[in-house]
């Protein structure tokens, strides 16, 4: 089961194979592909630091260097998908409910401040195709 964190199932469905750095990639690629391949698994709706995280240069210990952008985010998506931490989805069912952020025209509003927003958003055809 992985646990992750809110604005996080949107991040995985819009990843193109660009992160951070060379670490922080590698392990994105084998979650996302992980996921792909197996869409039966389990998620839990994780508050702070989660699978993601373990691999990321902007955390530091136990949190984010920008807790405020990124929980407002998660908060975002938690509201909008109607799901809450500790929530357990498999991976199919909790893509579904992301994707509704995108079908509200909520996806500037969740993610415009992030540094990946552009991308994402030249990426965003992409996103309904699975």
């Amino acid at each position: 089961m992985y646990h992750l964190r809110p604005h996080h199932l949107l991040c995985i469905q819009h990843y193109v194979g660009r992160g951070y750095d060379e670490a922080f990639t590698q392990h994105m690629n084998q979650v996302t592909e992980s996921l792909k391949q197996h869409p039966e698994q389990q998620i839990q709706i994780h508050e702070g630091c989660d699978e993601l995280c373990t691999a990321c240069p902007n955390r530091e210990g136990d949190s984010c260097n920008s807790p405020d952008k990124v929980n407002n985010m998660d908060e975002a998506v938690r509201t909008l998908c109607k799901i809450q931490t500790g929530d357990v989805f498999t991976w199919e069912v909790v893509k579904d409910l992301a994707k509704k952020i995108l079908l509200n025209g909520s996806f500037e509003k969740v993610c415009g401040n992030c540094n990946w927003y552009e991308l994402c958003k030249s990426v965003r055809h992409g996103f309904f195709a699975d």
